[in-house]
């Protein structure tokens, strides 16, 4: 059956404007409309890519002001100011207030974040702050989470700035609804499902790369409906996982009763419209407070398999700890994730797995120095049982070496405040330590780090300094993958700090050559094969509020370098995007040591 798509209905005129219109209220970040009457009320709705300045106001608020909003809800107050938000937070489609709306405020001025919610008008007021540069967001379930100045769900807001003392008033949200996919799900016979689990999927930018991740989940109910809801405007893929009764799976063809002989069955995770691998399954296109129905689709009955093994120590004995079975899928789509624990003889079992490849997982812990053990092993089920899978639990490696300055003007003040960290390549890394304090001498040991591909970073330097290079006897690794092997050391690990980072810095100015606040500037390789995620040859910065940049530390070389008014958080270590906004950027060069000034247009890519 075709998907319907249709907007959601709305209880006032409001929700019948053009979509385009309502996006424009929507994300403008803050809507003159409907704001408490005694304020100032700011029009805030972007005009050319720009926000009206917000009205702001040095006196103190009446007392009926000050009594109706509730007042900020942080436990942690360890900074504090003389500046306030106040504003309101209305539905888009109806204008109705929004109580019990969380707003929240985070700066770098305020490490520990403030937070408060909306009253039964919608009213909110966030007090107390100290100067600086803000970002907003608004939460609540049901609807699309926004933050001031965005322009999609999906794109990073942008901040507000607030000096000592002021108030700023009418910072206001019309905030969507969430939007729909439903439909129905049946099982091998054409009956409706009850309980399935239906989950849907979008792509988001993460530390390693672009990968499917769940935004939103469902059951079906006895008549198969279903129902996932709260979604931001995107393009999904909609999975569906149920369990069948011990009686059925067991139950062989046409027979009416449970057969313990029977070839046991099960479904598969089922993907919309109703295939068993992501590669073939239909995308979703979902709209702006659109509701896409009828999605219905089958769930595919195969032959499951049943896994077992056993799990031992490092000195062969047997051991206890938890065993998970997940879908190896490089793009990260969640799949029919299932655990056990490790039995007293160090056995386990995992019953009714479908055919797929998967990565078994053990996790342990060492009795005497209580760190984390784990073992990986990827198997393949056929539908055939799968039998002695050997686990052997095991400390992972260990990373040794030392932090050097190119020049003497470091002083000995620097070292401890430096952190080594160990950043994981593979999605499915299985964590751990990963992160070291540097020694007095310079010297640090990272332990206990699982085998895999990682690179080596270094945190808590001053701004004088920069990372130059990362070598491992000679070879440089700054930027490429350095394979970390359980229970073996890497030695010899050079990282070397340099006073003499490179620096880019500009001014952005749009198509009437004004200064361009708050866009992005993103520098990236000439060399398509520096376009991984990590990689220092791909860097991102946003612009002031009076649209100046900086980018500091790329390693010397030829680069792009493109100023975007909207981009998606990540989207830059997307080799696509970046191949996209290429013929929109100009081509810089840096030296060691220089400081490149370089101004900036706007770009607009096509699309």
């Amino acid at each position: 059956m075709a998907a319907k798509v249709r907007s959601m209905p709305s209880g006032s005129s409001a929700g019948s404007r053009p979509l385009n219109l309502l996006v424009g209220l929507v994300f403008a970040g803050i809507a003159s409309a409907s704001v408490p009457s005694g304020t100032h009320v700011a029009a805030a709705l972007f005009a050319e890519g720009r926000p009206a300045r917000v009205a702001i106001s040095s006196s103190r608020p009446s007392r009926q002001q000050q009594q109706a909003p509730p007042r900020d809800t942080s436990a942690q107050r360890r900074v504090t100011g003389t500046a306030a938000i106040y504003g309101r937070v209305i539905t888009a489609d109806t204008g109705r207030p929004v109580k019990r709306a969380r707003v929240s405020v985070s700066s770098g001025e305020l490490p520990e974040g403030r937070a408060g919610a909306t009253d039964r008008d919608g009213h909110y007021a966030i007090e107390g702050l100290p100067a600086g540069r803000y970002m907003i967001s608004v939460s609540r379930a049901g609807f699309v989470s926004m933050a001031y100045g965005q322009r999609d769900p999906r794109r990073v807001g942008k901040p507000l700035t607030i000096r000592d003392g002021e108030q700023l008033r009418g910072v206001d949200f019309r905030l969507p609804r969430g939007s729909v996919i439903s439909g129905r799900v049946f099982d091998e016979d054409g009956e409706p499902l009850l309980g399935a689990s239906v989950m849907a999927f979008r792509f988001a930018y993460s530390v390693t790369g672009r990968r499917l991740v769940r935004a939103g989940g469902g059951s079906s109910d006895d008549r198969g409906y279903y129902r996932v809801y709260g979604l931001t405007p995107g393009t999904y893929y909609v999975a569906a996982t149920a369990r069948l009764s011990q009686d059925v799976q067991t139950r062989g063809p046409g027979a009416a009763e449970p057969d313990p002989n029977a070839t046991p069955v099960g479904y598969a995770p089922t993907y919309y419209p109703g295939v068993t691998s992501i590669s073939e399954a239909s995308s979703v296109l979902v709209g702006l407070q659109q509701e896409v129905s009828d999605l219905d689709f089958t769930l595919q009955l195969v032959q499951t398999a049943r896994l077992s093994g056993f799990v031992v120590g490092p000195d062969g004995s047997t051991a206890g700890g938890s065993v998970t079975l997940a879908t190896d899928d490089e793009r990260g789509l969640a799949g029919d994730v299932r655990g056990t624990r490790v039995q007293r003889d160090g056995s386990f079992v995992i019953n009714d797995v479908p055919p797929g490849r998967y990565v078994v997982t053990a996790r342990g812990q060492d009795s005497r120095s209580e760190s984390a053990l784990f073992a990986t092993q990827t198997v393949a089920v056929v539908g055939q049982d799968v039998t002695g899978v050997a686990l052997t639990l095991t400390r992972g490696g260990q990373v040794t070496g030392a932090v050097t300055f190119e020049t003497t003007s470091a002083t000995e003040g620097e070292l401890p405040r430096l952190t080594i960290r160990a950043v994981p390549l593979s999605p499915s890394a299985l964590g751990g330590p990963g992160s070291t304090r540097i020694q007095a001498d310079g010297s640090f040991t990272i332990s206990n780090i699982p085998a895999g591909p990682y690179l080596i970073r270094v945190a808590g330097f001053s701004s004088q300094w920069a990372l130059k290079g990362v070598y491992v006897s000679g070879r440089d690794v700054s930027d490429s993958p350095l394979e970390v092997r359980n229970n073996q050391t890497t030695t010899g690990v050079s990282i070397v700090l340099t006073d003499r980072p490179t620096e880019i810095t500009g001014m952005v100015v749009d198509s009437q050559n004004l200064a361009a606040p708050d866009t992005w500037v993103i520098a990236f390789s000439i060399d398509p094969g520096a376009w991984r995620p990590q990689t220092r040859q791909v860097q991102a910065s946003r612009a002031d509020s009076g649209g100046v940049f900086h980018i500091r530390g790329l390693p010397p070389g030829d680069y792009h370098l493109v100023a975007l008014d909207d981009a998606e958080q990540g989207a830059w270590y997307d080799p696509s995007f970046l191949e996209h906004v290429r013929s929109s950027a100009v081509r810089v060069s840096v030296n060691e040591g220089e400081v490149r000034s370089q101004p900036l247009k706007l770009a607009s890519p096509q699309r």
